[in-house]
């Protein structure tokens, strides 16, 4: 998984070697008119899609309080 950044270091999105795996580019291309208009953004998850905890909620969080919620959500 790599971090994307914007010009002022702030993460804005991420992606991940399986998201540019041959797999889901075909399944992009059956999306778009050719697989060489496709970019890296195509594939990238905008941080606002993504699940995250906050910082201070895990500070005190045990790794079975962490696995539970995964589970639930």
């Amino acid at each position: 998984m790599k971090l994307v950044i914007d010009d002022n270091d702030k993460f804005v999105s991420l992606v991940t070697l399986y998201d540019l795996s041959e797999e889901n580019i075909l399944k992009q291309v059956d999306k778009t008119t050719s697989r060489n208009d496709l970019t890296v953004k195509d594939f990238m998850h905008d941080k606002r899609s993504l699940k995250c905890f906050d910082y201070h909620e895990l500070e005190g969080a045990t790794v079975g309080d962490v696995l539970a919620t995964q589970k639930e959500n």
